[in-house]
């Protein structure tokens, strides 16, 4: 589902709020969640899970120092947490056993 299905779907649901109200609320809601996962911090989804954004600083191999030199001994990698909630699971459960 895409930003733009997500705020169609709102603003159907809420019709007396236009789009750009909807638009605008889900614009702030997703800028105060990425303020959170850069301070490394964990955001959590009622119902659906908790996303972490972690960084780990690993040591490149020789492959990548001979093309990027020293300077390239060690690397970020950045990648994502997502821990699900019970309900979410329970859901997911249900859905694969009807």
């Amino acid at each position: 589902m895409r930003q733009r299905d997500v705020i169609a779907a709102i603003a159907r649901r809420l019709p007396d709020r236009t789009r750009r109200e909807v638009e605008e609320v889900i614009d702030v809601w997703i800028e105060l969640m990425q303020d959170e996962l850069v301070q490394g911090e964990s955001v959590s989804l009622p119902d659906i899970g908790s996303l972490r954004i972690e960084t780990q600083q690993v040591r490149s191999s020789s492959i990548v120092r001979q093309h990027l030199g020293p300077a390239a001994e060690t690397i970020s990698r950045i990648y994502g947490r997502f821990r699900p909630a019970q309900a979410l699971i329970d859901r997911l459960k249900q859905e694969t056993h009807s």
